[in-house]
């Protein structure tokens, strides 16, 4: 489905929609702007993680969903330090 995702990292906001696509434990999504979203993955305990290139810079997106809401935090890069936090609203 369509979510409204609300980003924070590095100081800076990250604002886009991303239609989620699931398939089965992945997922593709598409974003608005200038935003790519890749390697999509979700759990049977609401687990969710997807890569995202903002700004010329790369992020991995953590976090839990459910009820049509989605809260995390995120990595500079795959394993990279905590630089700050996402929600979003389907």
């Amino acid at each position: 489905g369509n979510w409204e995702v609300a980003a924070y990292a590095e100081g800076k906001m990250i604002d886009f929609e991303m239609l989620i696509v699931p398939d089965g434990y992945t997922f593709d999504a598409t974003a608005t702007g200038t935003v790519a979203i890749s390697n999509g993955r979700l759990s049977k305990s609401g687990n969710i993680n997807f890569l995202l290139e903002a700004n010329g810079r790369d992020y991995a997106f953590y976090g839990t969903v459910a009820d049509g809401y989605m809260t995390g935090f995120i990595r500079l890069g795959v394993a990279g330090d905590v630089i700050g936090n996402w929600s979003a609203e389907k």
